[in-house]
């Protein structure tokens, strides 16, 4: 290896051209075994970018899932890439773009060359967890958030006017990829300026932390603003996004979880969309407020302390040192004291991390909305031992086993996740067989419903063409064929039919001719007449 080349390798630069090319090389090694797997948010976020494509914009505008995902995939559709393959194209293209967010991040934390290369190196594994996990706008946040985060942590945020208005825009996109980027930025940018002017050594300094808290906002606020306006011109009334209110509706005292599992059969969002899934707001749910009553308020805390405990498991299960590393960053921003709330200091990672968890655990926590703590997580914890390597306490071995253990913290659990996941996606291309199955069966048009296997039905509607009545939940079982019969539903899909089920619909046309194990399709009605 000639010394120019030993070099280049050896460069910030270099490093990250090779970190991206293992990430390509492992990625599309795994794409053929997770081409195929699809969830209910990936389908409505398809089924919005075609409308998009199709020019129907005021159809596409949905204030539960943020826009962002589905104008990134229209250009992908617009090449005719399958839809479940752009959608993991696309995963692959957040990742590419997040190795540098996570290069520049790195040098905020202040880390040497070898224990940089060491930590993104790590995180590898949980790249492809993100990518091929779950088709969801967490990732494009947690990418969008590691650009956000390497330009507020550096030491010269408040000299960089630049940085302001880059911030401004990294927070709209945030906010375009998912409704909690708006009031997270909101929080955060706020929270941030708040301890660079408490900080500030003179009247200079507070001047320059106000005017770019003010730049960075006033960017913010024109890329929101025009997206609310659309909301709200839709919506008939000020909307920000519907997605909190249905999710907080979901977790009320007396829920029993989401509405279309159990409130019986609904009609998709409208004559375009596949499900009503597509615009879960018009969904029923319950109405509450933690003020409507001590008992609700009760309730809520207990909400609040349930979640907290769902965030510290989700943490600890994919970083298992986290609660040492925080506890670690709570004792040196202590004894650091004023110092620690600098641009470039100890605190803001440390509050950046408990503000974003913080914000779910009022309503609901999923381990992927955690994305970006990890990444943080990481980083935190290879901060610590940077501090440790430069007071001369791990030196030589040290320092290797301290790195080793940063690496299985780092990479051990994503690892096992995806290889779980593999297994899970063998059975995906089952359904994937049963899918071509069906698209043989000429008389399969129209509308659908089932007696159980929501999401994998609503899959097999998105891929066929079809429109999805749901299940029918606590439908008494002697209503369902006269329920269906006034919805207009052609076919019901009946997964491991039981004899009750099977009689009763009994002198319905099953079209699969029982060539199928666990499925019967009964056409209760002539389906439309088929396209051109």
């Amino acid at each position: 290896m000639s010394k120019p080349l030993r070099a280049w390798l050896g460069s910030p630069r270099g490093w990250g051209a090779c970190l991206s090319l293992l990430y390509l090389l492992g990625s599309l090694a795994l794409l053929p075994v997770f081409r195929y797997m699809i969830n209910p948010d990936g389908i409505s976020y398809l089924s919005i970018a075609s409308r998009y494509l199709a020019g129907d914009w005021p159809g596409a505008i949905n204030g539960y899932w943020g826009p962002l995902f589905s104008w990134l995939l229209v250009p992908l559709l617009a090449l005719r890439i399958e839809p479940l393959l752009a959608c993991k194209v696309l995963s692959i293209l957040v990742g590419l773009a997040t190795i540098p967010a996570l290069q520049a991040l790195s040098l905020r934390f202040g880390l040497c060359g070898r224990l940089r290369a060491i930590t993104l190196g790590a995180l590898l594994p949980l790249l492809w967890l993100f990518t091929f996990s779950i088709v969801t706008p967490d990732f494009l946040t947690t990418c969008l958030l590691a650009w956000y985060f390497s330009l507020i942590f550096d030491a010269r945020f408040t000299d960089r006017r630049r940085s302001a208005i880059l911030c401004g825009m990294l927070g709209g996109l945030a906010f375009f990829a998912k409704a909690y980027g708006f009031y997270f930025f909101l929080a955060h940018y706020t929270l941030a300026a708040a301890l660079f002017v408490l900080s500030a050594e003179d009247a200079a300094r507070r001047r320059a932390a106000v005017r770019n808290y003010a730049l960075g906002l006033a960017v913010f606020a024109v890329l929101a603003g025009g997206w609310i306006y659309a909301l709200s011109d839709k919506y008939g009334g000020l909307t920000v996004a519907t997605s909190g209110a249905y999710n907080h509706s979901v977790m009320a005292p007396d829920s029993r979880g989401q509405p279309m599992l159990y409130q019986g059969f609904f009609a998709p969002a409208d004559e375009h969309a596949t499900s009503i899934w597509e615009d879960p707001s018009a969904l029923r749910g319950s109405t509450w407020s933690a003020t409507g009553s001590p008992r609700l308020l009760k309730y809520q805390a207990g909400l609040v302390l349930h979640n907290g405990i769902l965030v510290v498991r989700h943490l600890s299960r994919h970083s298992f040192p986290a609660l040492l590393v925080l506890a670690a960053f709570v004792l040196i921003g202590l004894r650091a004291g004023r110092r620690c709330l600098r641009p470039g200091g100890e605190a803001l990672p440390l509050l950046s991390l408990l503000l974003f968890a913080g914000g779910y655990a009022l309503i609901v926590v999923e381990d992927r909305y955690l994305f970006v703590c990890l990444i943080l997580l990481a980083f935190m914890g290879a901060r610590l031992i940077q501090r440790e390597a430069e007071r001369g306490i791990l030196a030589g071995w040290r320092f290797t086993a301290a790195a080793f253990f940063l690496v299985l913290s780092i990479a051990a659990q994503p690892a096992v996740e995806t290889a779980s996941h593999y297994r899970r996606a063998r059975n995906v291309k089952l359904t994937q067989r049963l899918i071509v199955h069906l698209r043989h069966l000429t008389a399969l048009r129209g509308t659908i419903a089932s007696n159980g296997e929501w999401t994998r039905t609503l899959s097999i509607a998105y891929q066929t063409g079809l429109r999805y009545f749901g299940v029918p939940g606590d439908t008494p079982s002697d209503q369902v064929r006269a329920t269906l019969a006034r919805l207009g539903v052609n076919f019901y899909f009946v997964w491991n039919g039981s004899p009750a089920e099977q009689k009763a619909f009994q002198g319905c046309p099953e079209i699969t001719g029982g060539t199928l194990n666990r499925l019967r399709v009964y056409q209760l009605a002539a389906p439309p007449p088929a396209g051109p």
